[in-house]
């Protein structure tokens, strides 16, 4: 088996059968865990865990997010594997809201720049209660509201020529 380099077709059409249809968390999750123990680390893992991700999240998010969301995943690989591998359970729903917000709003530039757009919604979608961002910059905001998750991102987009490194190229942490 192959090592985790990226899809190949037809582990890309089992991860996007995924989100096709809605399958079981608890399934996909015994599935996984047999692949792994079977092959280690592999493009077949990956997609099952993928898939497995993407289950749990779309149970869990079903009030939170439009289907729109999920077929628009489903057609970005890259924002896709690098939600649903990060994805941490216990903040899946807030962090999911965030893409979708960033996707809705700034359609484009998230698809342009896919790895800004996951770092905000990692980051933005995270944060324990509304005071946990105050708390983190109030030096900046002693006289003034702080900025909202689409204020931040678009202040990344107009200033890009001025950062150091491009928006493009840059992964999240």
């Amino acid at each position: 088996m192959r090592r985790i380099t990226g899809l190949s077709a037809p582990l890309l059409l089992l991860v996007l059968a995924g989100f096709a249809c809605a399958q079981d968390e608890e399934g996909l999750r015994a599935k996984l865990i047999e692949a792994a123990l079977k092959d280690g680390p592999s493009d077949e893992v990956k997609a099952l865990f993928v898939q497995y991700a993407a289950a749990g999240a779309r149970e869990r998010s079903r009030d939170a997010v439009p289907e729109a969301f999920w077929t628009w995943l489903g057609r970005n690989d890259e924002i896709r594997d690098g939600l649903l591998i990060g994805l941490p359970r216990e903040n899946d729903v807030e962090v999911v809201q965030c893409l979708d917000k960033l996707r809705t709003t700034f359609a484009q530039a998230a698809q342009e720049r896919p790895q800004l757009a996951l770092a905000f919604a990692f980051v933005w979608g995270t944060l324990k209660d509304a005071d946990d961002i105050t708390r983190l910059v109030r030096q900046y905001y002693e006289k003034r509201e702080p900025a909202t998750m689409e204020e931040s991102f678009r202040y990344y987009l107009d200033n890009e020529e001025a950062m150091q490194v491009s928006l493009e190229k840059t992964p999240w942490p």
